[in-house]
């Protein structure tokens, strides 16, 4: 061999001892062949992984993060608690059946374990004598004796065992002083004592023993904030507590021996009330306001606590009921169809909501919605 032969051996010597050595080199990483390039990379994932983990100025992000989602934990935990508690779903909002007659401001109540719709107005706007009578538990109406005389923005409510009417307009749109009641199993109405005032598109509430007539609009388009009450087996309506403020297209209802006069308007859609009053111990106060003014509205208590639901404004009419819980009203539901001049009434833990105007004005509806309500939920 030459010299120069002898040089290129050697040469070719260092090199491929190199080459071993960097095989040795990089098999223990992470035992890979050496002949794959993918190794460096493949190396490299886990230490870039590893850089994150420890790096610092992420650390404060998390706790960031963390701090946020402390914060709106009472919200997430929310959603678990009911996930938990729908393990029993509670009833779900559903129809019965329909009004058998289309109509608003019509006026209603419970009577005899069944939903009683009572008058109101047809799509000509003409006023009804209709009474139907609904059983929830066939879910089906039967029709009542008709009214004396047709009437449209009453009030409606029982007074013992008997079922009560009181004021309303005429067709003519004059407001009525008439009284009228039925018992069970009768066909016929009986009249009962008149308002001392006309009122049309007032509230009534029960208390068991009492009937108070409040506010509504008298002779001449007044709208008024007296009230009168009737006794059981009175002979005569007697003068109450004036309200703190005139009152039509309100709603009333009874806590025990405490009434509610509920929202209402001075006289045109812009003109709801928020406020609330209470009449106690013969004296009203106010008391917290409902969440969104409202006139044209129905209530009624569940498990003691007063209750709003529908309405119109300028806007159109209003969907969302509300409760009074611990002092303030807060909102429970939501109707489907949104609607005034409406029957609301509590059964076994639900609101039927029945007739109404889907819109402001003169329109008309037979929907029946049921409702259930927890307002302790609110």
């Amino acid at each position: 061999m030459t010299a120069v032969g002898r040089q290129g051996a050697a040469f070719l010597a260092i090199v491929l001892v190199a080459v071993a050595c960097t095989a040795d080199t990089e098999e223990p990483t992470d035992g890979a062949p050496p002949t794959e390039t993918a190794e460096p990379e493949e190396a490299s994932e886990p230490e870039e992984a590893v850089d994150r983990e420890p790096t610092g100025p992420e650390e404060p992000l998390g706790s960031e993060e963390v701090q946020t989602s402390e914060e709106t934990g009472p919200q997430e935990t929310g959603p678990q608690e009911t996930e938990s508690e729908e393990a029993t779903p509670p009833p779900e909002q559903r129809r019965g059946a329909d009004l058998p007659t289309s109509r608003t401001e019509v006026t209603g109540t419970v009577w005899e374990g069944q939903v009683v719709a009572v008058g109101g107005l047809d799509a000509d706007g003409n006023a009804v004598a209709d009474v139907d009578l609904y059983d929830p538990a066939t879910d089906t109406w039967t029709a009542g004796p008709d009214l004396p005389t047709a009437r449209h923005h009453t009030a409606v409510e029982t007074l013992g065992d008997r079922l009560v009417v009181v004021g309303g307009y005429s067709d003519a749109w004059a407001p009525q002083p008439e009284v009228w009641s039925l018992g069970p199993g009768e066909a016929r109405w009986r009249e009962e004592p008149s308002l001392a005032t006309p009122r049309g598109a007032l509230a009534v509430a029960s208390t068991g023993s009492r009937l108070v007539a409040i506010g509504g609009v008298g002779p001449g388009g007044e709208v008024l904030t007296s009230i009168e009450v009737l006794e059981s087996d009175a002979d005569a309506w007697q003068p109450g507590p004036q309200l703190d403020t005139p009152r039509e297209h309100l709603d009333a209802t009874a806590v025990g021996e405490r009434v509610y006069a509920i929202s209402g308007r001075a006289g045109g859609f812009d003109t709801n009330h928020a406020s609330v009053e209470v009449l106690r111990d013969g004296q009203w106060r106010t008391t917290a306001p409902v969440q969104h003014p409202r006139g044209g509205i129905g209530a009624d208590t569940v498990d003691g606590r007063p209750c709003v639901a529908g309405g119109e404004e300028p806007a159109g009419t209003i969907a969302t009921i509300e409760c009074l819980v611990d002092g303030a009203w807060a909102v429970v539901g939501e109707l489907e169809v949104a609607r005034h001049g409406l029957v609301v009434v509590h059964v076994d833990g639900a609101l039927h909501v029945i007739g109404g105007g889907p819109a402001p004005g003169l329109t008309v509806s037979d929907v029946h919605e049921i409702v259930p309500i927890d307002p302790s939920r609110g």
